[in-house]
């Protein structure tokens, strides 16, 4: 039918318990070639406890522009993998109902593709067959039919192709990334190539608009440059907060376990027998400072608990997100951090739930960085009382939010130029708070909006998404 046309195809098998694998291309070509060990590192030589089996999967790349050489069309294609799509199973040549039927992804590539997908296949946009010689009666179906029972047997076949599906995933990744290098050590001799040409051109041009085309293209090539300069500030500045992110989860792992657990369970100690022994004087003398240690201990953990939860991989899958639920889950975490700062705050929720599909945590992000950016601006404001109000509302098919606090206000920037990466008029900013927002908002088909000065004095940032109904 249309299998010479895949980008690429992956050839897996399984025999005596050791894997072995290749992927070539719409060619016939071998892209790569791997071994048991190249394969399955994860299992240290040993072998799968399943009956042999052969997995072939066809994946395609549906654009017009891949399928100009090609004798079909995208459109065929497309319609085709619609009907037929998905990772059939075949047992001594019958084919096994429902695996591979429409909504059952077996193998998990849908949820693998969402978790990391740069370089994977969706049941969208493959076809492929897992072919089972089970002579030994290894695996046995259900009573009704409606497939293989999941013992150990049926577990060690499924985790056979996920692996190989990972190992094509890993090395065409790394094929990736070694042209993306090569594309990147290439582009600055291109550059200087064209612009050498140019050069000459101009320098060959008549006497009568030689001057003007230099000085154009003087202009230009100092323009050119200021841009360049200002992403690779850009890049550098997200590789930073990456580390910075990176580390962060590490140390909220480690602290948000042992270390903090022993400074609670120290500072009850302290406090019980504070107030046996030092009975008269302990209120006088110790308990404020207790209080505080425990008002500390408390931040740390809402520190660590909140990144830890921003980089959960499951909240990054696409599916249904109540965005009130939301809202609630992340104040309630920042709690006791706002507290610890005296902020006092107002939830002022619509009484309908909206949903939409997207991530949890896009809607988290923004939330997140509303809550950062108020605890930022409070730091000069002079109000003994902080506070913050988060108002949502269900406007049609929209849902609404209203982020506001009294802080002082935006001032010393542009109202416009406010979600702008690296505009921040703090000295330790980053200036990406806002851009985050802006972006997840984008993500979500929705729009962003600032006001320097509100209702309860400082600044109010608005959300406006199209949400799916109500519950």
């Amino acid at each position: 039918m249309y299998f010479d046309d895949a980008e690429y195809h992956l050839v897996a098998s399984l025999s005596d318990g050791r894997v072995s694998a290749r992927v070539t291309d719409w060619r016939g070509r071998t892209l790569f070639e791997g071994d048991h060990k190249d394969i399955a590192p994860e299992r240290n030589g040993k072998r799968y406890s399943a009956p042999d089996a052969s997995f072939d999967l066809w994946a395609f790349i549906l654009n017009r522009t891949g399928f100009e050489t090609r004798s079909t069309s995208v459109a065929e294609v497309r319609s085709w993998i619609e009907s037929f799509g998905g990772v059939h199973l075949y047992l001594n040549g019958l084919r096994v109902a429902p695996y591979g039927n429409p909504g059952n992804d077996w193998l998990d590539i849908n949820l693998r593709r969402v978790q990391s997908p740069e370089e994977r296949p969706s049941t969208n946009t493959s076809i492929g067959r897992v072919s089972i010689s089970d002579t030994d009666g290894l695996l046995s179906q259900k009573t009704d039919r409606s497939g293989f029972i999941e013992n150990h047997e049926f577990e060690e076949l499924r985790a056979f192709a996920q692996d190989a599906l990972e190992w094509m995933a890993r090395r065409r990744l790394s094929a990736a990334e070694a042209r993306r290098r090569k594309e990147r050590a290439a582009t600055p001799t291109r550059s200087e190539q064209s612009r050498d040409s140019l050069k000459q051109q101009i320098e060959r041009a008549p006497a009568n608009i030689k001057d003007e085309l230099t000085t154009a293209f003087t202009t230009y090539d100092r323009e050119r440059q200021r841009e360049t300069d200002a992403l690779r500030r850009e890049v550098q500045l997200y590789r930073t907060l990456s580390t910075a992110g990176i580390t962060a989860a590490t140390f909220a792992h480690e602290s948000g376990g042992y270390p903090l657990k022993i400074i609670a369970q120290s500072v009850t100690a302290i406090e019980f027998r504070g107030m046996k022994y030092y009975s008269d004087t302990y209120e006088k003398h110790l308990a404020n400072p207790v209080a505080s240690i425990r008002h500390a201990c408390d931040s740390l953990g809402v520190l660590s608990s909140a990144t830890l939860q921003l980089v959960n991989s499951d909240k990054r899958r696409m599916g249904r997100i109540d965005l009130n639920v939301v809202v609630r889950q992340v104040l309630s975490t920042f709690s006791p951090l706002l507290d610890g700062r005296d902020v006092k705050v107002i939830a002022d929720l619509s009484p309908v739930e909206p949903y939409l599909r997207g991530t949890e945590a896009a809607v988290e992000s923004i939330i997140t960085n509303f809550i950062n950016n108020s605890l930022t601006a409070f730091e000069s404001s002079p109000d003994a009382q902080r506070i913050v109000k988060v108002k949502t509302d269900v406007i049609g098919d929209t849902w609404r939010m209203e982020f506001s606090d009294n802080g002082p206000g935006i001032s010393g920037i542009d109202i416009k130029d406010v979600w702008l990466p690296g505009n921040t008029t703090r000295a330790s900013g980053t200036g990406l708070g806002l851009t985050i927002v802006r972006d997840a908002v984008a993500d979500l088909n929705g729009r962003v909006n600032a006001m320097p000065h509100s209702e309860l004095g400082g600044a109010t940032f608005s959300v406006e998404v199209p949400i799916l109904g109500v519950s």
